[in-house]
């Protein structure tokens, strides 16, 4: 295990443990539209990935596994340089968030951020209420509750917050993306100083964001790449690669002035890799030998 990773180390009482899973559970009695009226993006089952903002600048992307019954907190520098999603330059990754207030695409633009250059497949985001997620306690009670800037629905912060009263403190696992060796100081391109990304994260911190399903069935994708970009499919790959599926195929088409479309055997993955690229989902099932099919446009390589 890597130095960096280090396990949290605060006690919980076990009567406030109690009281907290009792209070959920009378939500989830009492308030069913909550849960059960509302489109929910988490099953339960699976991984999620929550990228939240916090005041200091500094991103977390905290990752709730059942599999495991791990949190795992992976902490960015608000002072890395980052290139942008949607080609709007190259910034501090703390002047993200704000600058997605200014184009009035709240925290979409920092998980499309996050999945453009490090490669991570992320598409949930919150302010900063949602790290109480990982905390515990009032923390957490916070998080569930508060209105706060998110696409989490209310019936899945219920579902995150009532994983975590399980989760004990010896299974949050803290990473300092800062101190992985991962990240060098520099002189950045406005002149301040920050950090650089030395080279792609490494396979233990892309492990947390992999479908199970994916990596276990060995999928296979096609790219019908019709951007008339020469970059995005590539990219597009990796962040798949990341997930757990096989990039097979790379198939160049006349340009076409479109975003992009999802094909997809599988019903539950093909929606997830649409609402990672923001694509969208053929209802038809897809035929022949590949596990999923994306079509690339040239307005998704304008916005990626």
């Amino acid at each position: 295990m890597p130095a960096q990773r280090k396990k949290s180390r605060r006690l919980k009482s076990p009567k406030r443990k109690i009281f907290l899973y009792f209070l959920f559970s009378l939500i989830l009695i009492f308030f069913p539209s909550f849960v059960f009226l509302q489109k929910r993006v988490w099953n339960g089952k699976d991984k999620l990935s929550v990228v939240i903002n916090n005041p200091s600048g500094d991103i977390l992307i905290s990752t709730f596994d059942p599999n495991t019954k791990e949190i795992i907190n992976l902490n960015i520098s608000g002072e890395l340089e980052v290139e942008l999603a949607r080609r709007l330059g190259i910034w501090k990754l703390k002047s993200v968030w704000k600058l997605a207030e200014n184009e009035n695409i709240e925290g979409k633009l920092l998980t499309e951020t996050i999945t453009k250059y490090l490669k991570l497949p992320v598409f949930l985001w919150a302010d900063f209420p949602a790290g109480g997620f990982s905390k515990g306690g009032l923390g957490l009670i916070k998080a569930v509750f508060l209105p706060y800037e998110t696409n989490l629905k209310m019936s899945d912060r219920l579902g995150i917050g009532l994983f975590s009263l399980r989760v004990n403190n010896k299974n949050k696992v803290d990473i300092d993306l800062a101190k992985s060796g991962f990240l060098e100081e520099a002189t950045l391109t406005d002149g301040s100083s920050g950090y650089r990304l030395l080279r792609k994260l490494p396979d233990f911190i892309q492990a947390g964001f992999s479908d199970n399903q994916l990596s276990r069935e060995k999928a296979k994708m096609i790219i019908k790449d019709r951007s008339g970009f020469n970059n995005s499919a590539s990219e597009l790959g990796e962040v798949v690669e990341v997930l757990g599926a096989k990039m097979a195929s790379i198939v160049k088409e006349e340009e076409e002035d479109s975003d992009c479309l999802v094909k997809s055997k599988d019903r539950r993955l093909g929606r997830k890799i649409a609402w990672i690229f923001s694509c969208q989902l053929d209802e038809k099932d897809l035929e022949g030998n590949f596990n999923f099919e994306v079509i690339l446009g040239k307005r998704f390589a304008q916005r990626f």
